[in-house]
């Protein structure tokens, strides 16, 4: 399929010269056939098998095998970096006065919300 579609799209200038195109193609043109033929005979690309390409003489494909190379491995460009953060007594217990007193708020909020709910009811002190 890819080799045909490189064929048409390739004979398309050759076929615009000769005044003709593919939206007229007919099985019974054929010079356009010819044209098209030409072009899937000078077609050579690397399909996923190997080299393809199309011999005019049988008309069959045959594959060439892809010589491999080796690629040197490429070293990790990571480097992991510590820093260490001096963080002072006064940053640390704000930071907990501060989570502490927000979780307590959220917990205050959701009972009053759903205080009319038999599971939050059953574990009420009230």
């Amino acid at each position: 399929v890819w080799a045909m579609a490189l064929a048409l799209n390739g004979s398309l200038e050759t076929l615009q010269e000769k005044n003709m195109s593919l939206t007229n193609y007919t099985y019974g043109q054929s010079s356009a056939t010819e044209v098209i033929q030409d072009h899937l005979y000078q077609l050579e690309f690397h399909g996923a098998s190997g080299l393809i390409s199309f011999n005019e003489q049988t008309g069959f494909v045959y594959r060439k095998p892809v010589y491999s190379w080796e690629v040197p491995a490429v070293e990790d460009s990571f480097k992991i970096v510590t820093l260490k953060v001096a963080i002072g007594l006064a940053v640390v217990v704000i930071l907990v006065i501060v989570v502490t007193s927000v979780l307590v708020a959220f917990v205050h909020i959701l009972n009053t919300v759903y205080e009319n709910y038999k599971s939050i009811k059953a574990s009420s002190s009230r």
